[in-house]
C-alpha cells in the first residue's frame, strides 16, 4: 500500500491535521520525523496530494509533502 508522507513544523500542527483529515473522512497517523530535526508528519491513505495539501491549507495546517512511500 502506498502511502502520502506529509512533514508538518509541530506536534500540534500534525495533531491538528489529522483531525482535519478525520473530519473529511481520510485516516492518517501522527508520526516523528527524524530525519527532518525535530519535525513530526503525517501518513496518509495515498490519493490526491493536490486535494489533501488545499485541504489541510484551507484549515490553516501547514504541511508540506515529504513524498510517496510502500508500506
Amino acid at each position: 500500500m502506498q502511502v502520502l508522507s506529509l512533514t508538518c513544523p509541530s506536534v500540534t500542527y500534525a495533531q491538528k491535521g489529522r483531525r482535519v483529515l478525520a473530519q473529511a473522512g481520510i485516516r492518517s497517523r501522527v508520526t516523528r520525523r527524524t530525519t527532518a530535526g525535530c519535525s513530526y508528519g503525517l501518513e496518509v491513505a495515498a490519493g490526491d496530494l493536490a486535494a489533501t495539501l488545499a485541504l489541510l491549507r484551507d484549515k490553516g495546517v501547514p504541511c508540506e509533502s515529504a513524498g510517496r512511500t510502500d508500506r
